[in-house]
């Protein structure tokens, strides 16, 4: 791939990105029981894609930013709460429920498969977590590599003429 592929390739993935981390501002109230996945700017892989493109530049980068990178984590992580519509209706329905007090429908079976969804939504948020974290500690790895490669040239550079001499 050449650098011009690359850059339209980190480009239109901050553009995806960005455009995701404006609907998580939007819907962060919605995203304990899940939000519906139609909000989303692009599709859920395709935000994955986006969201490990830019991370893996801003880890490679040598001079990574916690902050953005813990930004980026948490939209990651996020993914696991947009969920398809009747499952996102669903969840108002049990949050619009557990705000009023009803108790019968809070007890009822769609109630226990909602919170059932839930959990399932937790686990995958806890896989997506060790995605993204295998995905940062690759490109440290990578960036300890350059290190190394960097310093072993310069003490070539440093120490080639001596020994020719």
């Amino acid at each position: 791939m050449d650098n011009q592929t690359e850059s339209m390739t980190l480009v239109q993935a901050s553009r995806i990105v960005q455009e995701y981390q404006q609907v998580l501002l939007g819907v962060a109230a919605l995203l304990t029981l899940g939000a519906p996945d139609t909000l989303l700017p692009a599709t859920k892989d395709k935000i994955r894609q986006a969201l490990r493109i830019v991370a893996r530049a801003q880890a490679s980068g040598g001079s990574a930013d916690p902050m953005m990178l813990d930004s980026l984590r948490t939209a990651y992580l996020s993914l696991a709460n947009f969920l398809t519509y009747d499952e996102a209706y669903g969840a108002t329905r049990l949050q619009t429920a557990f705000d009023r007090g009803d108790r019968p429908y809070i007890a009822s079976r769609a109630a226990a498969e909602t919170v059932a969804r839930a959990q399932r939504f937790e686990q995958e948020a806890s896989a997506l977590a060790r995605e993204f974290d295998a995905l940062l500690r690759h490109c440290d790895a990578d960036g300890l590599l350059s290190e190394i490669d960097s310093f072993l040239t310069e003490v070539r550079q440093k120490y080639a003429p001596v020994a020719e001499s």
